[in-house]
């Protein structure tokens, strides 16, 4: 069931172009991802509710995350000609929308023009960054006994092969540790 509830609301956010509409693709694909993230944290958070409560509960949560994420795309879409004192609000209005989702907190500048004025200055890839880095997220599902599918962490990503000793033994991607093998074999 969860699942398929996080299924659903990964199609809400990644079928709706408007979105990140004012955003550079690269952007938008990194803002999706973390949206479609959270999603699936939501649809975990919904594992031990009944149908009817899910629905309620998943349906307000996503109209709350698409509205964070509607606020990001517009902050990002003014950045090049926009001045500080609009750029504070529009981070004033992200802080406000991101507390409203669950699994999202912002952890908002003391000086919030000051901000404003640093991420103006920014290439669009780090100003995004940057308005990212305010939003905390937790990191653990809320329910007991979760499944692969419904992780809102991404996969850890395997080392790089410089950090891979030349004499480790090469094996297919998804292969158990010759450890299992050998203990196989002794059974």
């Amino acid at each position: 069931m969860v699942e398929e509830r996080a299924r659903e609301l990964i199609e809400q956010i990644a079928g709706d172009a408007s979105l990140t509409d004012d955003m550079d693709d690269a952007q938008a694909q990194q803002l999706l991802a973390w949206g479609m993230a959270r999603a699936r944290w939501l649809a975990s958070r919904s594992a031990d509710m009944d149908a009817l409560q899910a629905e309620g509960y998943l349906e307000a949560q996503m109209q709350a995350l698409r509205h964070l994420i509607r606020r990001i795309n517009r902050l990002m879409g003014t950045l090049p000609q926009a001045d500080a004192p609009t750029l504070a609000h529009r981070l004033q209005q992200i802080f406000e929308a991101a507390d409203l989702v669950d699994s999202v907190s912002s952890d908002p500048p003391a000086d919030l023009h000051a901000a404003a004025q640093q991420i103006a200055a920014l290439p669009a890839d780090a100003a995004l960054a940057q308005v990212m880095a305010y939003l905390k997220v937790e990191a653990k599902e809320p329910a007991e006994g979760r499944s692969e599918a419904a992780s809102a962490e991404p996969p850890e990503a395997p080392p790089p092969a410089s950090a891979i000793p030349p004499e480790a033994p090469k094996r297919r991607p998804g292969a158990p540790p010759p450890s299992w093998e050998s203990a196989e074999r002794k059974e």
